[in-house]
């Protein structure tokens, strides 16, 4: 950014450091006139975390997402009262955390052999 070596900055939550991290790039690019357009190739957890940052940040140009890769990648979170996604958006709501649970039974059902569930 210092050296104006990309136009677009386009971090993913899942691989930066976390939601504050991301935050942390956001702010930074703004400061050198940069949007910030947020990879999200994580299935729906990470892609509500990144909207939730992208939610806070001015320099926010969009989010990408894709959730084809395998069936279970949209059902292992879920939300009372609200969609997870709804036709291109994903719809915020102020539920505590990232306003979603996971799911136990599908995360158990894609557990590799011998790894469990922590409380």
């Amino acid at each position: 950014m210092d050296r104006r070596a990309c136009d677009i900055i386009h971090p993913d939550v899942l691989f930066c450091g976390g939601l504050h991290e991301t935050r942390r790039i956001a702010d930074y690019a703004e400061l050198h006139y940069m949007p910030m357009a947020m990879h999200g190739n994580s299935g729906a957890l990470g892609t509500i975390g990144a909207a939730h940052v992208a939610a806070g940040i001015r320099n926010f140009l969009g989010l990408e997402y894709h959730l084809i890769e395998a069936e279970w990648t949209c059902t292992f979170v879920r939300r009372e009262g609200a969609a997870l996604f709804d036709g291109g958006s994903v719809p915020l709501t102020d539920a505590p955390g990232l306003g979603v649970e996971l799911d136990r039974d599908v995360c158990s059902r894609y557990l590799d052999a011998g790894q469990t569930l922590f409380d």
